[in-house]
């Protein structure tokens, strides 16, 4: 079975002792959003616009599990998941699968999470949870880059694009303007996520392109 390594903020959750067991929305079709629907009494079933439509945030959930040595042990790992997904800021999801492309999204937890604890005869506690995340700009294109300075082009954006650099750091309502952002945080790699209403000139990027989510 090929490993799969699930990453928030650059920390692997493995580290954590947290065992994803199953996800739903990671690769799932993007729902539409505001679609113009015309109905006619004299007329079956209803008339459609879909020239110029829009998609829906993605929701994605993942069932997870976790062993902790006792009592004490399992409020600490509670508690550095939640300083994980509790911050003021969209938070970095990466999954790495072994072989294939990366998945990267920009998500953020908009409920709690409720640990579900068993104990065993020798103290030490299991607790299983579901995690679930929203990604508010799921049309996107991600890329990759070695360099610790990386420069980006946007052009022919009439609607406001977002930059997500890879380090914590965003840009946003990036229209027709030229971009470049240093590096400080040590790390060779970085994913770059640009999101929004993206066509085939609205960017020109130098780093290189891993995956587009354009549905």
């Amino acid at each position: 079975m090929n490993e799969i390594i699930y990453k928030i903020d650059g920390v692997d959750l493995l580290s954590l002792g947290v065992n994803v067991a199953s996800s739903t929305g990671v690769i799932d079709k993007l729902s539409l959003k505001g679609v113009v629907k015309t109905s006619h009494p004299s007329e079956h079933g209803e008339d459609v616009d879909l020239s110029d439509y829009r998609y829906n945030t993605r929701k994605l959930s993942f069932k997870c599990w976790m062993v902790a040595e006792d009592n004490a042990d399992m409020i600490r790992k509670q508690e550095k998941i939640a300083g994980l997904i509790g911050k003021s800021r969209l938070i970095r999801l990466e999954i790495l699968p072994e072989r294939f492309t990366p998945l990267v999204f920009d998500v953020y937890c908009d409920s709690g999470i409720a640990f579900i604890k068993e104990w065993n005869q020798e103290g030490e506690m299991m607790t299983e949870f579901t995690l679930n995340l929203i990604e508010p700009q799921p049309v996107k294109k991600v890329f990759v880059t070695y360099s610790p300075y990386v420069s980006l082009i946007q052009t022919n954006s009439e609607t406001p694009l977002q930059i997500s650099w890879g380090d914590g750091t965003f840009e946003k309502y990036c229209f027709n303007s030229t971009h470049a952002h240093p590096y400080t945080d040590g790390k060779k790699k970085h994913y770059i996520i640009v999101s929004g209403v993206l066509t085939p000139n609205s960017i020109t990027i130098s780093p290189k392109l891993i995956c587009s989510v354009l549905e």
